[in-house]
């Protein structure tokens, strides 16, 4: 009998623990799929770029500087490539655009004024509008997941954006040339495929 009031307790505690948890967590965000989809259509779409600021510092050290500003400005063309496209192409919510790290100082609330303009500089007046957050983040460089404030991948249906812009490390010549083919081809179309399917899933599911 002691046992089994013992265990009671314990568990009643452990479920209590993780309801209180669940309610406090800032920016918590466990809707998952459609209901996301609709959220998404009355939030803000926070797109993570890759600054490389490591990368960078180990080729100026190990390569020299003229190494390390050229891989620098092919990595902001890029970047300025990505919201080049979502602001011609995407649509269907607000947008904005950070690095990681400032990203995950902006969701512990220790830094503010972190949506980078057209020139890749931090400007205080972009700012985002009240309602849910999304981020469109990755693990690799090309494919990128629409993600809950805690990077959880959404799921059913997943939302995903190719980008090759990062893929080639191109010199010049026919490097550049396949890297230019490949853009046209493929990355100038994703920002517009997501919105069209992002529409398209709240079309079906608004009442």
């Amino acid at each position: 009998m002691k046992f089994s009031s013992s265990f009671l307790i314990l568990l009643l505690f452990m479920c209590n623990s993780f309801a209180q948890g669940s309610e406090n967590s800032l920016f918590a965000n466990q809707k998952q799929g459609v209901e996301a989809v609709l959220e998404l259509k009355e939030g803000t779409l926070i797109v993570r770029l890759y600054s490389f600021k490591e990368k960078i510092a180990h080729l100026e050290s190990t390569e020299g500087k003229a190494r390390a500003d050229f891989e620098q400005e092919r990595i902001d063309y890029a970047n300025q490539t990505i919201m080049q496209e979502f602001s011609q192409d995407y649509d269907f919510s607000n947008v904005v655009f950070t690095y990681g790290k400032e990203l995950d100082q902006y969701l512990q609330n220790t830094k503010e004024d972190i949506f980078l303009n057209k020139d890749l500089e931090f400007d205080s007046e972009i700012q985002i509008k009240d309602g849910s957050i999304f981020i469109l983040a990755s693990r690799s460089t090309s494919n990128f997941k629409l993600c809950d404030t805690k990077h959880t991948p959404i799921e059913n249906p997943s939302i995903e954006y190719i980008s090759h812009h990062l893929d080639s490390k191109f010199q010049g010549g026919l490097d550049a040339m396949t890297q230019g083919f490949r853009e046209i081809a493929t990355s100038k179309k994703s920002a517009l495929k997501m919105n069209k399917r992002l529409y398209s899933i709240a079309k079906a599911n608004t009442k």
